[in-house]
């Protein structure tokens, strides 16, 4: 289970469904996003031993456009390597041979002073064909966060998923649905938002915390319940 520790609050634990984090200050704010984009500033554990970032997707907020591709290339492309079979492997291994022998007699013929990786790897093939997520459209913003979810159980990836200023685009009962779909679907989801007052909600998968100008916090009932 995963733990993010930023001084000089107790350590908030990251469990499946949304860990929302409300601060009535900016400042934790910046250093969270600060740290989730440059690894300064707070502390990510698991078990006690510290996470790379590696294995954390930054959304940030989805007012902002932000590539799918990017954020699940490499776990689309692991998750597909994976369910290749052994005569697709070899089929693609022999057309990767018969690329490189093309590209070989080309530089032989024409005297240039190239060579080429002779090393197999479908990985690298993957990238040739583009390979990259398709996300369906969506009209709104729950939608958006829905389909990130999704993503992320469809292929099975076990990274954090955070988002900023979600609460400003859901109101209660789409984050309440939000926190169920991530809880069912098994994946971890923070959300960093700013708010004046605790307005606390209960539902499945939802762990609830505010924070006040003087460090104060206050948790919701399911967080107090770990």
């Amino acid at each position: 289970m995963k733990k993010l520790t930023l001084y000089p609050y107790e350590s908030w634990t990251l469990d499946f469904g949304i860990t929302q984090l409300t601060f009535a200050s900016v400042v934790p704010i910046w250093q969270l996003v600060q740290f989730f984009q440059r690894g300064e500033g707070a502390f990510l554990s698991e078990d006690g031993q510290e996470v790379n970032l590696k294995k954390v997707v930054y959304v940030g907020d989805v007012a902002t456009r932000f590539d799918y591709g990017k954020l699940y290339a490499k776990a689309l492309s692991k998750v597909v390597g994976q369910q290749l079979d052994d005569v697709s492997l070899r089929e693609l291994y022999e057309a990767d041979r018969l690329l490189r022998s093309h590209v070989n007699r080309v530089l032989f013929e024409n005297d240039l002073p190239g060579e080429i990786d002779d090393d197999w790897d479908a990985s690298e093939l993957l990238k040739y064909l583009n390979l990259r997520v398709e996300m369906p459209e969506q009209r709104d913003f729950y939608g958006i966060i829905e389909s990130v979810i999704d993503v992320s159980q469809r292929l099975n990836d076990q990274r954090l998923l955070v988002f900023v200023n979600a609460s400003l685009y859901l109101n209660e009962h789409q984050l309440q649905a939000l926190a169920y779909d991530a809880y069912m679907k098994q994946v971890s989801c923070l959300f960093i938002d700013r708010g004046h007052t605790a307005n606390f909600i209960s539902g499945v998968g939802l762990k609830q915390h505010f924070i006040d100008q003087d460090f104060v916090e206050f948790v919701s009932d399911d967080a107090n319940n770990e």
